[in-house]
């Protein structure tokens, strides 16, 4: 990656305006520090979260959200379909009376359960899984399940007040940008939904009230596990139809039990997900595990980490093939189904889980995604993996009072997300500058001319720490020459942070073999009492 941060002071972005509000949509692990750094820069917050607690993908729910569509057609409504109402005049209420089980079934499409399985640990160690200031209650432990690191995000909130912040039950159903009769941005406008439910016996209330606010800036921080990514293949669509309950994505996994009878299945997919649902699904009966070539641009640091996921689910009960061709006809539903693979193989399977990520959805900013697609220097979403013009993957360069957090792929979550935070907040507040919207443009340029577009928001061991120097010398300058001596000093990632960092593939296998024990007593314990 081209160094971002050296240009900053060639010529500046002047805000267009002073920030006094900002909305953030979404307090996940990246929302939640953009909320505390916000504040702290003296700048009011409203955040919205859909769900009723904080915590984003972690927290683990029984309840399973809708199969998505097979293949995915278009990624801005993969997650949900915006509802507004049909009067402009806010705030408007609704209320209706529907049974207990309908209104539970409002509640998962308005705020559909994310990704966590009962088996869930962290692929990278949670010991470099920190936010500032607050450390873990075990800091030996380097890998801990779903619900220890849900109760360190809580704790994260407590510590900083972050519900009293927080609209929870409340979806944004729109973004839009406000401008002057002469096309000056003069903020945004953020349309929401709330919903509440009562119940009582087999009955239930269930309000929803729609309100818009208006707002300096906005930071989108609702993550990317939201919209499940499945491939186009043909035939796909028809074992869909044909097979409702055996099509699934990851999003949808919650234990290996649930393919006790099944007979062999297909994960699409060898990334973290892939590999873990595989080494679960074999405990019970066969798998089978599609696997891609590496990406040309793929760094060694990259290759390696891709290899151990690999590696790990190789065993008597799972075997990697290669990647589909297409689904054949299902002549009976009641037998098992023929799937062709790339090298002419066919493999015959009675149930597939599709581990193939997620898109970049951000239904809220469609209408406004909408009339900037076609233009290269203003589109957002490009594809799958890809949100286009973006400084420092933060940053929309056409207006940065428009911030896409969380976008940064293969790094130390909590971590990083809290320097990108820290950055938004010092140049919201006018304590850290940006470079010329053409300065930006020529940055983002040169890092996509070196990277492919599944690679573009990748980093790794060397570029992570990198951009962590660059982001807190840059600020700690800025807060200098700009009179902000009093701000505190940024530090970037400390030696011991840097001495776990180093040793994450070698954690990956120690964590694998700790797994591997209790893999194999489960299986013990099936096999005798099957």
């Amino acid at each position: 990656m081209p160094t971002a941060i050296k240009e900053q002071h060639e010529d500046s972005w002047q805000l267009p305006r002073v920030i006094r509000r900002v909305a953030v949509i979404g307090v996940g692990s990246a929302g939640m520090p953009m909320i505390r750094h916000l504040h702290e820069a003296g700048i009011e917050v409203v955040a919205y979260e859909r769900n009723d607690h904080v915590g984003g993908i972690w927290k683990l729910k029984t309840a399973r959200g809708v199969v998505p569509q097979m293949p995915t057609v278009a990624s801005s409504k993969t997650d949900y379909t915006p509802e507004l109402p049909e009067s402009s005049d806010l705030p408007r209420t609704e209320k209706v009376t529907v049974s207990a089980t309908e209104a539970n079934k409002m509640v998962l499409k308005f705020a559909p359960p994310g990704p966590a399985y009962s088996t869930l640990k962290n692929n990278i160690p949670a010991p470099i899984m920190v936010f500032q200031d607050t450390p873990r209650s075990r800091p030996d432990e380097w890998y801990v399940f779903h619900n220890e690191h849900q109760a360190y995000l809580e704790e994260y909130a407590r510590k900083y007040d972050l519900a009293k912040f927080t609209r929870f039950n409340t979806r944004v159903e729109k973004v839009e940008e406000i401008f002057d009769a002469e096309g000056r941005s003069q903020g945004w406008h953020v349309w929401t939904q709330t919903m509440a439910v009562e119940k009582s016996g087999e009955e239930a209330d269930v309000t929803r009230t729609w309100n818009c606010e208006r707002f300096d800036a906005v930071v989108c921080a609702s993550g990317h596990h939201n919209a499940p990514a499945i491939p186009n293949f043909p035939g796909l669509a028809e074992w869909r139809t044909i097979w409702p309950d055996r099509m699934s994505h990851a999003s949808n996994f919650r234990d290996g039990k649930d393919f006790i009878n099944r007979k062999r299945v297909l994960v699409c997919g060898s990334g973290p997900s892939g590999s873990d649902i595989a080494r679960e699904v074999a405990v019970y009966t066969d798998v089978n595990v599609t696997t891609r070539p590496f990406e040309t641009d793929d760094t060694p640091d990259t290759m390696i980490v891709k290899t151990v996921f690999r590696d790990r689910m190789v065993s008597e009960r799972c075997t990697l093939v290669p990647t589909i061709k297409r689904f054949l006809p299902i002549t009976d539903p009641n037998a098992l189904g023929k799937v062709e693979l790339i090298d002419g193989a066919i493999l015959e399977v009675d149930a597939v889980v599709f581990a193939t990520g997620y898109y970049h959805s951000y239904p809220f900013l469609s209408d406004w995604e909408a009339a900037r697609k076609d233009d290269p220097t203003t589109q957002l979403v490009k594809a799958q993996y890809t949100v286009a013009n973006l400084h420092l993957d933060l940053f929309y360069i056409p207006d940065p009072t428009l911030v896409m957090l969380g976008i940064a792929a293969n790094i130390s979550a909590f971590s990083f997300f809290e320097y990108h935070s820290q950055a938004v907040a010092r140049v919201f507040s006018g304590s850290a500058k940006l470079p010329s919207q053409a300065t930006m443009a020529k940055i983002h340029l040169k890092r996509r001319a070196l990277v492919s577009d599944r690679n573009l928001h990748v980093y790794g061991k060397v570029d992570e720490p990198r951009i962590v120097r660059e982001i807190s010398a840059w600020l700690n300058e800025d807060a200098q020459k700009l009179g902000r001596a009093d701000l505190p000093e940024i530090k970037p990632y400390s030696e011991d942070y840097m001495a776990v960092k180093v040793r994450t593939v070698a954690g990956l296998k120690m964590r694998d073999e700790v797994e591997d024990v209790r893999l194999a007593r489960d299986r013990e314990a099936f096999v005798i009492s099957a």
